[in-house]
């Protein structure tokens, strides 16, 4: 009888001489276990990304495509306001905007794929109430520069400032035919209708 008093409590009994001493806890059956367990994993695996088979609820990635292409406008407006009087800084603007489109959608392909890089560019692409006015005004700001010979036409999707001209001028002779036609179909000014 013993022997299965050792297996029920096999450190011995609490001082109330019922309860089993349980040092390295106990069962599910509630019998104290024998051996320490495995020391936890300090570096535990990352759990499997599960295939989407079309009915999955994981939510995509927001597209990342514009927010990544505005940040290569920042330097290329640099460097274009600075090749004025470098050339090289030129060329370098230009390669920046040139090569940006590529590198963006292949960044927002591997955040769609990948949460840790998604995370980053939310971290980055956010920042704050000022990062949607930049993004608003920095292509007037290089338009501006363009305008006034700082800095060449083709960065960033400025135009040469002639090109802005005859847009303007279309766009007035547009508004003059529409107030034109207007009044014509309105009639004489004090005419009884």
């Amino acid at each position: 009888m013993a022997a299965v008093e050792d297996e029920k409590a096999p450190f011995g009994f609490e001082d109330d001489g019922v309860t089993p001493k349980a040092p390295y806890g106990l069962k599910a059956d509630g019998t104290p276990k024998k051996l320490p367990g495995r020391p936890s994993n300090p570096f535990p695996k990352a759990p499997a990304a599960k295939k989407s088979g079309g009915g999955g609820s994981k939510a995509k990635a927001p597209d990342y495509t514009e927010g990544i292409l505005g940040l290569f406008q920042i330097p290329a407006m640099g460097l274009a306001l600075a090749g004025g009087k470098n050339p090289v800084l030129a060329a370098d603007a230009a390669a920046v905007t040139a090569y940006a489109p590529g590198i963006a959608q292949a960044l927002n392909q591997v955040a769609q794929e990948q949460p840790a890089v998604a995370a980053v560019l939310d971290r980055v692409l956010s920042v704050g109430p000022y990062g949607a006015v930049l993004a608003a005004a920095l292509p007037l700001g290089l338009q501006l520069a363009v305008n006034h010979g700082l800095m060449p036409a083709g960065l960033g999707g400025t135009v040469p400032k002639e090109t802005i001209l005859a847009h303007a001028e279309h766009q007035a002779a547009q508004l003059q035919e529409q107030m034109a036609a207007a009044a014509a179909s309105a009639g004489p000014v004090g005419a009884a209708a």
